[in-house]
Parts: C-alpha cells; sequence; structure tokens
C-alpha cells in the first residue's frame, strides 16, 4: 500500500465516529446451546481464517499486518489450484466514501501453497474491525461468474497468539504478557503456559500447581496443524455428535489431563459442567508410554494405583486411559487391570493426586 492511501486510511479513521463489528459466535445461544445455521455463524479454516462460503468454493481469508491471503477450497474441502484463476479485493474503511481497490494474484512465493491467491499490503494502521473488505474471484473451475463475498477486516490470529490473549497474565511476576517482549511458552502436562520473560520459566517449572492456581480457567482455542492426528482419531464433538469441523471447528480444551476436541466454543461449556459424562463418550487411545509432557500430571498423581508402588519403579509410568481420562501405571502389567476395572482404578488414582496435592500445600 502506498504511503499516501496508508495516510488516507489513517485520516479517514480518526475522523470517523461509527465502528461495525461482528460477533465471532454468530448468534450463537449459550443458554440453550442451539446451534444456527452455517451462514449465521463465523466459521474459520485451517490457517485461522475467517471462511466464506461463495460459488461452490469455500475461501478463507487471512489477514495479516502486511498482506492478504485467500485460500480456496472446493466443497468436499479439498485445495483448488489457483495457478489460472484472479481474484479483486476492494477495502472501504468506515466513515469513508473512497473504496480502495488491489489485485489479488497466486502467491509467486517459493513453497507457497497452491491454493491460494496473494497480496501485499501494509494493513498496520488499520484497527479491526473497522474496514469493509469485498472480494471477487474469477476463473473457478465449472463456473461462469466470478464469486463474490464480503468479511469485516480482523486481523487473524495464530492459536498462540489466541492463547496469550486468553491467559493476559503471567503467573509468575503478574505482569501482562507482551510487556517484556514475546512471551516464551512453557509445557505443562498437555498445555502451553506463557509467562513474560525467560527469567519466570524455571519458577514456572519448579512449582507448576503453585503458578497455574493463579491464572483463571483458560477457554476453548482453535485446534492446529499439530493437533491433526488427534482430532483424527476423535472424530466427532461428544456435545453435538458432529464432526469436529461442523461449525467452524475443532477448539481443543483440557479437561482433567486430557485434551478434548469440540465444534464450537459453546459445546466446552457443556463439558465443563459434566466431565466425567462427555470424557466417557470419548474414544479410548491405547496405553502407551508416558512423556515428557505428561511430566507435571505424573508428579501428582506420584503413586501407581495398582501395586502402590511410586510410577517410576518398575520402568514406568505407562499412560492408560479409565472413562476418557489418563491415568498412570508403574508397567505394562498394571495396564489390563485399569481396563477391566476403571472405576475402581480411576477413583483410587484421583484419592492419590488429591493426596499429594494436599500434602504439598502444607
Amino acid at each position: 500500500m502506498k504511503c499516501s492511501t496508508v495516510i488516507a486510511i489513517a485520516i479517514a479513521l480518526s475522523s470517523s465516529s461509527s465502528v461495525t463489528t461482528v460477533s465471532a459466535d454468530g448468534g450463537h445461544d449459550h443458554s440453550s446451546h442451539q446451534h444456527g445455521t452455517a451462514a449465521a455463524k463465523t466459521q474459520y479454516g485451517p490457517h485461522g481464517g475467517e471462511l466464506a462460503y461463495a460459488a461452490t468454493i469455500w475461501h478463507e481469508v487471512v489477514f495479516k499486518s502486511d498482506s492478504v491471503r485467500v485460500f480456496l477450497y472446493n466443497a468436499q474441502g479439498q485445495p483448488v489450484d489457483v495457478a489460472r484463476l484472479t481474484g479483486q479485493i476492494t477495502m472501504t474503511v468506515d466513515g469513508n466514501a473512497k473504496p480502495y481497490t488491489y489485485p489479488l494474484r497466486p502467491d509467486a512465493t517459493r513453497g507457497a501453497a497452491t491454493n491460494v491467491l496473494h497480496l501485499a499490503l501494509d494493513l498496520s494502521k488499520v484497527p479491526d474491525g473497522r474496514m469493509k473488505t469485498d472480494f471477487t474471484i474469477s476463473g473457478l473451475p465449472g463456473q461462469q461468474q466470478a464469486a463474490h463475498f464480503t468479511q469485516r477486516f480482523h486481523i487473524t490470529r495464530s492459536a498462540a497468539e489466541v492463547a496469550i490473549a486468553t491467559q493476559k497474565i503471567c503467573p509468575v511476576s503478574g505482569k501482562a504478557l507482551g510487556s517484556m517482549g514475546a512471551p516464551p511458552a512453557v509445557r505443562i502436562g498437555d498445555r502451553d503456559v506463557y509467562v513474560c520473560c525467560a527469567g519466570c520459566t524455571n519458577t514456572l517449572k519448579a512449582n507448576p500447581q503453585k503458578y497455574l492456581a493463579k491464572l483463571a480457567p483458560t477457554g476453548p482455542v482453535k485446534a492446529t496443524r499439530a493437533d491433526a492426528p488427534a482430532v483424527a482419531f476423535q472424530k466427532t464433538c461428544p456435545v453435538m455428535n458432529k464432526p469436529l469441523d461442523a461449525m467452524g471447528g475443532p477448539w481443543k480444551f483440557n479437561v482433567r489431563g486430557r485434551d478434548v476436541f469440540v465444534c464450537c466454543p459453546g459445546c466446552s461449556k457443556a463439558i465443563e459442567r459434566e466431565p466425567a459424562k462427555y470424557l466417557a463418550m470419548l474414544p479410548t487411545p491405547p496405553a502407551a508410554k508416558a512423556t515428557q509432557a505428561d511430566s507435571t500430571a505424573v508428579a501428582t498423581q506420584k503413586v501407581c494405583p495398582v501395586m502402590n508402588e511410586p510410577l517410576m519403579a518398575m520402568g514406568g509410568p505407562w499412560k492408560v486411559y479409565a472413562k476418557g481420562q489418563p491415568v498412570f501405571v508403574c508397567c505394562k502389567g498394571c495396564i489390563a487391570k485399569v481396563e477391566k476395572n476403571p472405576d475402581f482404578y480411576l477413583a483410587k488414582a484421583t484419592r492419590q493426586a488429591s493426596t499429594v496435592s494436599t500434602q504439598r500445600r502444607r
């Protein structure tokens, strides 16, 4: 974007008193949990961008401070090659009638996806929600007419950026995340916890339960590519019994030590009210050796519920699921006993973890 264009947009924004916003919930009724239609609810694609359906094609728009990208997928979700396509974006700032129009072209960057139209543009001066964007995509296979759709301008945030915005503060120092540079992530159990600086990482690792207690419960975040195997394994939302991508998802949040995927943020409320019910409805992962990501949960449980031995005593720990919840045992031989009597050993492991936690607080 030319300097004069940036200045014009900035002037238009400063003189405008009209602000238009778009609800990410799209009218989702959390009290009765009635899902609306796809058209009434904002949906998001694999890159975190808002989706629009036009001319039998899904268009995922990703806004960054320096670019616009439009990823195209067919009705089955498969990428659409854009080599022969052309596009156009028209931007109209709130309070300024003058439109700014730019071409969208296939991304020529080496290694770029073949289904993306791209525009390099300085959008750093445009606040979220203060601009309307109209798109036209021409040359779509099997379509005589161009696809048209409209969106509000919102910078697309990564899953990490959403998590940082949700957490807000460093649990060690109490300072705002971002106040001391890019917040480092510390892996605690199955979740990333952010701190304000590298100096807080070891303090958090030394006593994670103490500092996690200072954080408000975290809401669901958009699943990332790294979650793809777990999403494929779970397949459906336990609340709505729909495919995880049916309502703009999948979304991920941690329930009693297990990452659970849902079709939309509203479903997390139902699971929070009845976690045992919905965890028991999930498919059971195969038992496996515990990993570094399980270290906090292992330290919390501490003792094998079958043998009453330390979890590290016999080559363990191993992780097995009982009623959808992870339970750790000291050796591979204990796995079958937990699977045969899940209620008993889950309750015992929960009591053990509670006892260890109480002793640490004294």
